[in-house]
């Protein structure tokens, strides 16, 4: 597979940019054809001794599954399979109720556009363009790790600290505790309940 696979990165690093040659008559917006998408794998192809020709399809429960032969010049082979789903009812302002053969066709079409642009990861322009936009901005440093809590020793500490600092006024200060123990959200009650825990 060493040839196979040194003529498809050839071609893949071939390949050219495709511009959105079609405009949806339905939807109003431009898209790049299978037509076009094709034409340009072929060339790529062609041009490093590849060929991947369609070796079988079939329809079950709605999906149009396929098999591709990728093959070289020098008789080594790999196959591609993939799988579409058949269009049916309606998507948007188009009916895809048509006759069951031209869903089929059309499901082929897009198959192996969409089987060539991923084996040869054939870009369209827009994305080109994209990457030549400014480099994004630069991640956001991450947030400090949160100081460590307090153990149960260092809590009874500071307990015994405000108590010395507040001698004298304890009737403010058992009012004050009264009042924090009332209150889930008050650190004070969080200390406090951790000392007695």
């Amino acid at each position: 597979m060493k040839n196979l696979y040194k003529a498809l990165s050839a071609a893949q690093a071939d390949v050219q940019a495709l511009t959105k040659d079609g405009t949806h008559k339905w939807d109003n917006y431009r898209y790049t054809t299978s037509e076009q998408v094709i034409d340009e794998a072929r060339r790529c192809l062609a041009k490093h001794g590849l060929a991947c020709p369609c070796v079988s399809a079939k329809v079950e429960h709605g999906m149009l599954h396929t098999r591709y032969l990728l093959t070289h010049d020098s008789g080594e082979a790999l196959e591609v399979r993939s799988q579409t789903p058949i269009m049916t009812g309606q998507r948007g302002k188009k009916t895809y109720d048509t006759e069951p053969d031209k869903r089929v066709a059309a499901a082929k079409t897009y198959d192996e556009a969409y089987t060539m642009r991923g084996l040869l990861k054939i870009p369209r322009s827009d994305e080109i363009a994209v990457d030549q936009r400014d480099p994004p901005p630069p991640e956001p440093e991450p947030a400090p790790e949160p100081a460590p809590a307090p153990t149960k020793d260092q809590l009874l500490a500071l307990k015994l600290e405000l108590e010395e600092k507040c001698e004298g006024y304890a009737p403010t200060i058992d009012s004050g505790l009264a009042w924090a123990k009332q209150d889930p959200g008050n650190v004070m009650n969080r200390m406090l309940h951790a000392i007695e825990v």
